[in-house]
């Protein structure tokens, strides 16, 4: 994919050599940055995060309080 990639970059750079339109060569490097496998890792790694950081929180504020006073009964 990222040889794949390069190569699109070169064909832009030839096109853009050659006269292409800005606009032309401006959509494709768009194309580029939201299909290309870096773009797609650092989506998929935040969403990731995003959700694993909010499962957190729900354990913080649900579950660890009650499991905790739950021992601390048990202590007593």
């Amino acid at each position: 994919m990222v040889r794949h990639d390069l190569a699109v970059c070169r064909a832009l750079a030839d096109e853009v050599t050659a006269g292409v339109a800005p606009e032309q060569v401006r959509a494709r490097i768009m194309s580029l940055q939201t299909s290309g496998p870096l773009w797609k890792l650092r989506v998929n790694c935040l969403y990731y995060c995003r959700v694993v950081h909010t499962h957190h929180r729900i354990e913080d504020a649900t579950l660890f309080p009650a499991s905790g006073a739950r021992i601390l009964s048990l202590a007593r």
